[in-house]
């Protein structure tokens, strides 16, 4: 009985551009009533996002903002934001104020920072000193996506909070600085002697293909220098520099006697400091312990034979044992992009979210959508081409078919699309293929990891354990696919949570629609045991390949 009326609230919504007021009407719609009066949690607040346009959805909006349930004051302000309500930001800010739950105040503080007075921006910050290490990752990563290239200028206020890797290097991300802001702000970090904020601003250059200048990394290669900021230069001078050989100042540097790691004993330490003796023309080990690891790299070497200069430094033998282990190895180099290129898009498809904590399973739960029914129908998910905003609000929804046959899952899924929210600025009109996977395990192994903070890898200060897959799906292949001959290999970039799960997942080098869309839903179904860094559990990102192949 309960789904009934609510879907009634649903049936009509908009699947469109926010902002557009509609007039009202002179009766309350179907299920809107319900909507006013019922019981407020996630799910309910969520489905007010169709009836924003009546002053009474905004009331309860703004009613629900000041709940005593932090789950509920952080799916209100999710859907203000994403119906540009503004005039809710006095209430979000008084809130703020006080708020200790890092959900609530990750949606406000991309409120406030999106629509607000960049005088609040003091207070917003003050927000992160409140949370402390850990939970100020969120709304710190939601105010670098909304403040942009700005966020630079606060960098060190979230370090005196937080200097982990993975939040430093979101926030960096989610900012999207200009290149000559980036290029700043590696040789700031190197003067600060900074190694979280060198790495992030090392990996964003990667990222962009820009060249940080031999100096810089001679500079950071210098043997006083902390054993992290010189693996880190030495990683950036062999894995994003092309395929030139590398300057004779740049391998003397990289030879220096000086250690690249806290841990003596770290195999990419040794990897590194191998490939430089190499580039100065000493000959290849061949001892078997080295020879060993090629048979089952650890991450970091697998990371580092990506880049073509290593790929020409290793020897037949390495390269054949490469490409048993790696799939992805024989594929060949990575295409080599000229220096200053601007960045591709991020992903051809990638999953629905993040939400805080609770939205996606209450709002499912709350129109009455048989999850695991939908499972075993179809794909098992929604998908979604969507137009977005600069500041990462969905412009547009142009649904895909994706054989959901529940009227209550196909609403909620209309929902779901039209309150996502991207984690960085995207350029005005992007477009990008989504997918909400209507699967109970993955949502909630999802919802355990939702205060990770997602950055792209995990590098020094401390001995990193890698992951290791506990469980996995091979892919389906789609039957049209099969029929049109259509195979390949697509390489999808997963981020693996704290509790082991698939975070983070997306596309990046596609062969087809429909198989870029069966490898995502395989992978997310995968499980990994959690990666450590001297004994934590921390987020780490990794390239997996998915391939498919007709027999």
């Amino acid at each position: 009985m309960r789904a009934s009326w609510l879907l009634g609230a649903v049936v009509g919504g908009v699947v469109g551009v926010h902002g557009v007021q509609a007039q009202p009407a002179p009766s309350l719609p179907p299920g809107l009533e319900r909507l006013l009066t019922g019981e407020l949690s996630p799910g309910l607040v969520a489905l007010l996002v169709n009836h924003v346009s009546r002053p009474e959805a905004l009331t309860r909006l703004a009613g629900a903002l000041t709940h005593a349930r932090p789950d509920v004051r952080a799916a209100a302000a999710r859907v203000a934001f994403v119906v540009g309500a503004r005039g809710l930001l006095p209430t979000m800010a008084r809130v703020l104020e006080s708020e200790t739950d890092a959900d609530p105040a990750a949606e406000m503080t991309r409120a406030l920072a999106t629509f607000g007075d960049p005088t609040r921006d003091e207070a917003l910050i003050a927000v992160w000193t409140r949370l402390g290490r850990g939970t100020a990752a969120r709304p710190a990563i939601a105010y670098a996506a909304a403040r942009g290239p700005a966020t630079l200028n606060a960098l060190s206020a979230l370090r005196d909070v937080d200097d982990s890797d993975p939040t430093i290097e979101a926030s960096v991300r989610a900012a999207r600085p200009e290149p000559s802001q980036v290029l700043g702000l590696v040789e700031r970090a190197l003067d600060a002697s900074d190694p979280v904020t060198f790495h992030a601003a090392l990996d964003l250059a990667g990222r962009r293909h820009l060249e940080v200048a031999d100096t810089v990394l001679i500079r950071a290669l210098e043997p006083a220098r902390a054993p992290e900021i010189r693996a880190e230069a030495a990683r950036h001078a062999f894995s994003r520099r092309g395929e030139s050989a590398l300057a004779p100042t740049l391998i003397s540097a990289l030879l220096a006697e000086a250690p690249f790691s806290l841990d003596g004993a770290d195999p990419e330490g040794q990897a590194l400091r191998e490939f430089a003796g190499r580039a100065a023309g000493r000959p290849p080990t061949t001892a078997p312990g080295w020879l060993s690891q090629f048979d089952d790299p650890d991450g970091t070497v697998a990371d580092l034979v990506t880049s073509p200069r290593i790929r020409a430094l290793l020897t037949d033998r390495e390269r054949r044992q490469l490409s048993r282990a790696l799939p992805s190895f024989s594929q060949g180099p990575r295409p080599v992009v000229p220096p200053g290129a601007p960045p591709t898009a991020d992903a051809a498809v990638h999953l629905l979210g993040p939400y805080p904590h609770g939205f996606m399973p209450d709002l499912l739960a709350t129109v009455g959508c048989d999850v695991k029914k939908a499972q075993s129908a179809g794909l098992g998910a929604g998908a979604a081409e969507l137009t977005l905003y600069p500041d990462g609000r969905v412009a547009r929804v142009s649904l895909i078919n994706t054989s959901v046959s529940q009227t209550a899952c196909a609403n909620a899924l209309r929902v779901l699309f039209m309150t996502h929210v991207t984690r960085s600025r995207p350029d005005f009109g992007e477009r990008w293929t989504a997918v909400a996977p209507l699967d109970q395990d993955y949502i909630a192994c999802r919802e355990s990891q939702a205060h990770d903070a997602f950055g792209r890898t995990v590098r020094g200060r401390g001995r990193v354990t890698a992951p290791k897959k506990t469980r996995h799906v091979n892919p389906t292949y789609p039957d049209t696919a099969l029929r049109a001959g259509v195979q390949g290999t697509v390489l999808l970039e997963a981020t693996i949570g704290t509790n082991g799960c698939v975070g983070d997942l997306q596309v990046t080098s596609s062969v087809d629609p429909r198989l870029d869309l069966a490898a995502l839903m395989s992978v997310l179904q995968w499980r990994f045991t959690p990666t450590t860094r001297a004994a934590v559990a921390v987020p780490v990102t990794m390239t997996v390949a998915v391939r498919f192949t007709l027999r």
